[in-house]
């Protein structure tokens, strides 16, 4: 799914979520992981908290690889590599995160499939919030030395990320 929330936010205005459509249907349902808004992808959600738990065992415990696949505005120098970024909050921009040295460790590798076309495959080994946007609009810039361009102000822009998620 792309485009809806996978839970409700926290303002009266974004309460449409895939969550609440699918608990019209009847039942309650128990959130396993969630997508960015923007992502597209399969979503897991469990029928009862007891095999919601064991989810998140085998989540936290990195047993479920994962992978997206990105369209990027511009091309990585390197056809393949590791992005080593730590990530924290913007100060400057609510609700943004930027690469940041007191930030939380933060671990892609991604793959360039498609060079014409700036296709990549990104392989997450954190979970950090938007650490896959981030990581493509900053860190494939930093590792390419292009360090004086205002990446944060611009990351959604750059990046344009049509993710698309596998589980």
């Amino acid at each position: 799914f792309s485009g809806i929330l996978t839970v409700p936010g926290h303002q009266h205005w974004n309460q449409d979520s895939l969550l609440t459509r699918l608990q019209r249907g009847g039942g309650r349902l128990f959130t396993v992981h969630r997508l960015d808004l923007e992502t597209s992808g399969i979503v897991l959600f469990a029928k009862t908290e007891a095999v919601q738990s064991k989810l998140h065992e085998i989540f936290a415990s990195r047993r479920v690889e994962k992978s997206y696949q990105a369209l990027l505005s511009g091309r990585p120098e390197s056809d393949e590599g590791v992005l080593e970024h730590p990530l924290g909050p913007d100060p400057m921009r609510a609700g943004c995160y930027r690469i940041c040295e007191d930030g939380k460790p933060a671990r892609t590798a991604y793959r360039v499939i498609d060079k014409e076309n700036s296709r990549v495959d990104f392989f997450p080994h954190t979970g950090r919030s938007h650490q896959l946007r981030v990581h493509a609009a900053q860190g494939l810039a930093q590792s390419a030395g292009h360090l004086g361009v205002d990446l944060p102000a611009l990351a959604e822009q750059r990046a344009q990320l049509l993710e698309h998620g596998g589980h």
